[in-house]
């Protein structure tokens, strides 16, 4: 069982017997106040010279990462990983969310621009939903046309419909 020990130590200390390196990465699990008085106390300590070095190390010791995707389209949280719909972790799943994706992606423009030109929004969303319908058919053998998959798929419409004040 951990315990939970808090201990009081003046900043100063602390950096004095620490690297910059470290103290940086400290920096980004911190709060902006506590942030903000850590880095000035570090170029205090260390010098401006010794922290720009420091920070040009560890830019340079930086893994390779892929950006982050963004999950917003339209002002909704949308799917875009196999995790997110729900699908079986088999090869060639991630295609199939990809695939997923746009074609939610193509469903929540047509769902806009049928209620933007008059269309009921119970039947623009019946119509996407049908449409939609053929690729959660095509990517069956991920598990997309599982329950999972399709409430995904109505939950960001019904998302969708609210952020354009409307019902479906």
């Amino acid at each position: 069982m951990s315990e939970e020990v808090t201990v009081n130590v003046k900043l100063s200390d602390v950096v004095r017997f620490a690297n910059p390196a470290s103290l940086i990465k400290a920096l980004a699990e911190a709060n902006n106040s506590t942030a903000e008085h850590m880095l000035r106390t570090m170029v205090h300590v260390f010098g401006a010279d010794e922290m720009r070095r420091a920070c040009e190390t560890m830019v340079n010791e930086l893994p390779d990462v892929e950006p982050k995707v963004s999950k917003v389209y339209r002002k909704v949280t949308i799917p875009i990983t196999a995790d997110d719909w729900e699908l079986f972790p088999i090869d060639g799943v991630d295609k199939a969310a990809e695939e997923m994706t746009e074609a939610l992606k193509e469903a929540m423009d047509t769902f806009v621009s049928a209620v933007n030109d008059g269309k009921r929004p119970v039947v623009a969303f019946s119509f996407v939903e049908n449409v939609f319908r053929g690729t959660m058919e095509k990517n069956g053998r991920f598990g997309a046309f599982d329950t999972e998959p399709r409430e995904n798929f109505r939950y960001v419409m019904k998302d969708l419909a609210e952020t354009m004040g409307v019902r479906v």
